[in-house]
């Protein structure tokens, strides 16, 4: 089931998008715009170094410690606001789901933090986030245990399953994909499409069938519907029964 905090952030996410959301597939790059202060940017073979030349020449001095990498998009932000780039050669429900996961980092681990230390400081760290001023030691403390970038933000998403990392940014990956899922196939609204009779067939037969309205009703990619639909069959159906799994027919 997903998380109330992840089903709210979605709800209100589509709310300030007004008429948008209303169908499916629904239009995130038209939503992005009306709901968050990002601009989208496509880029054909994006890669770790075409987002640092495309920083250079906006005045944004930033250098990335990461292996130059082709990308499926990257997330960069910087005094409450951001870009999304994404690779603009990438298929339609690829880039679709792209955008939604780097909306969802941008919520999650920029938005938030970011708003939780400023609540707990005061109005004056702004000028600590937005790097107008040096933190001092306090507020360089609870910017650390706020989970808060100081300055500036970003995230790449690699073309491949790469996830290395600390724990934390395991859970960071796996809580965008899970809000990038409710964002663009609402856990209630798949539910609602499927037929009354799935709950009676063999646990493959259901995965195959979800992945399918994922695909053809949500416009979500290949590799993205099979993992959501993996994880939406274990809450809804709990798993291959014991018959299934003995071969008994």
């Amino acid at each position: 089931m997903i998380e109330a905090k992840l089903r709210r952030t979605s709800e209100e996410f589509w709310l300030s998008a007004g008429r948008i959301g209303r169908t499916f597939p629904r239009d995130i790059e038209s939503a992005l715009s009306w709901s968050t202060p990002l601009f989208l940017l496509r880029v054909p073979n994006l890669w770790v170094h075409t987002v640092e030349l495309f920083l250079q020449e906006h005045k944004i001095p930033a250098k990335f410690h990461s292996a130059d990498r082709r990308l499926h998009g990257c997330l960069v932000a910087f005094k409450g606001k951001g870009a999304v780039i994404v690779d603009g050669s990438d298929s339609g429900p690829e880039i679709r789901f792209t955008i939604a996961h780097e909306i969802s980092h941008f919520l999650l681990d920029y938005v938030a933090p970011r708003q939780r230390a400023i609540e707990r400081l005061g109005p004056s760290l702004v000028d600590v986030v937005d790097a107008l001023r040096q933190p001092t030691a306090e507020e360089h403390t609870h910017a650390i245990l706020s989970g808060v970038s100081l300055a500036f933000y970003a995230h790449f998403m690699h073309r491949d399953e790469f996830r290395g990392g600390s724990l934390i940014t395991l859970e960071s990956e796996d809580q965008a994909d899970r809000l990038a899922f409710e964002l663009l196939a609402p856990e209630e609204e798949v539910w609602r499409s499927l037929p009354k009779s799935l709950r009676t067939r063999p646990f493959a037969a259901k995965l195959g069938t979800v992945r399918r309205i994922l695909v053809r009703r949500f416009g979500l990619p290949a590799e993205a519907s099979t993992r959501y639909a993996a994880t939406f069959c274990r809450s809804h159906f709990g798993g291959v029964s014991v018959r299934e799994w003995l071969g008994v027919k």
